[in-house]
């Protein structure tokens, strides 16, 4: 089960129909803000929105562009990903300065007119596409779960509304380009060695005259191995009590995987916010996710991304998470966890 299927079960939440919008975009290209970790490298992120932008792309006809920003970016990198064309902004190695990198990421829109900007909402890149919507006098839509296009060629999100209660569709209706920020994990990463020949625009940036000064970078640790793990066990109310955890922890480990929790928990104290899977969580997208006591409301489910396979264990059997599920388990979490782990043992 991909992604996709899982946007297409969520139809029955869906509100009206986009409103529409004038043909105010010159082009229809899609421009992507190519992010780096600390330490320099390509953010996970930016691999799954070209990814993204190459299907909306080979669709309408339009160019897939990428923004990177800064001297030592690593353009290698980038150049084989199936890229139209790269800019690379030669600033010097402010990063992403709040009040530096939207004006840069604006003299790009403004060079090359797309119809749709996607940011990778990290931490960095909600604060950019904030600033250029509003430099740009533009509309934004935060983190979407899915893309497509119209009857007219013309970029939608998809996103959770009304505290995760359904999935609206949203269009800028005044102003261009549509600025655009998903979540890493929500989409599969491109191919980075297919043989692309990317044209690089080396663009010398206005000089920095902000008022911020970096004084001191600290590469923070590794990322959490949980939002990578191949297999995640997710709990949600179906525990009884907090004491329960450590059972739920023990068995996740003696199959290999990581446990993540349901926002319920999170909330309760039970579990801690980084494990937390969904709208306001974490976006997982292991090959096998194991639900138990999960009911799998739409806050939940926006973040799963592309998931291989799906077991989901709860007694109700009216639970949206079995509309979803490749194996659905009508029963009691605690004996189905019993059972498996003699079956480990």
């Amino acid at each position: 089960m991909n992604g996709n299927n899982k946007i297409e079960n969520r139809e029955n939440l869906r509100c009206a129909t986009p409103v529409e919008c004038p043909e105010d975009s010159d082009t229809r290209d899609i421009m992507v803000l190519a992010q780096r970790r600390a330490d320099g490298a390509v953010h996970p992120v930016t691999l799954e929105l070209i990814r993204k932008a190459q299907e909306l792309c080979a669709a309408t006809g339009g160019r897939l562009v990428a923004v990177c920003i800064g001297e030592k970016y690593p353009i290698e990198s980038l150049k084989k990903a199936a890229l139209d064309e790269i800019l690379w902004v030669c600033s010097p190695e402010t990063y992403y300065l709040p009040d530096y990198a939207p004006v840069v990421l604006c003299d790009c829109i403004r060079r090359t007119h797309p119809t749709a900007v996607l940011v990778g909402a990290t931490a960095e890149g909600k604060i950019i596409a904030a600033q250029t919507a509003v430099l740009l006098g533009t509309g934004i839509s935060a983190d979407s779960v899915e893309l497509y296009l119209d009857g007219k060629g013309r970029v939608v999100q998809s996103r959770p509304a009304f505290n995760g209660n359904l999935i609206a569709d949203v269009m800028t209706v005044r102003g261009s380009p549509q600025i655009i920020t998903i979540k890493p994990g929500v989409f599969q990463a491109a191919d980075t060695n297919c043989g692309g020949k990317a044209i690089v625009s080396r663009i010398e940036a206005r000089p920095y005259s902000g008022r911020i000064a970096v004084v001191n970078r600290k590469i923070q640790p590794a990322e959490d191995s949980f939002s990578k793990s191949n297999i995640i066990v997710a709990i949600g109310q179906g525990v009884r009590s907090a004491e329960d955890i450590p059972r739920f922890k023990k068995f996740a480990e003696s199959i290999g995987a990581e446990l993540g929790a349901s926002r319920a928990l999170v909330s309760k104290g039970w579990m801690p916010q980084e494990r937390q899977i969904g709208l306001t969580g974490t976006v997982v997208s292991p090959k096998l996710l194991i639900t138990l006591g999960i009911s799998g409301s739409v806050q939940f489910r926006a973040g799963l991304g592309n998931i291989e396979k799906i077991i989901a264990v709860n007694t109700d059997r009216n639970a949206p998470i079995f509309q979803i599920a490749d194996i659905i388990v009508p029963m009691d979490l605690y004996a189905v966890v019993e059972q498996l782990q003699s079956n480990f043992q």
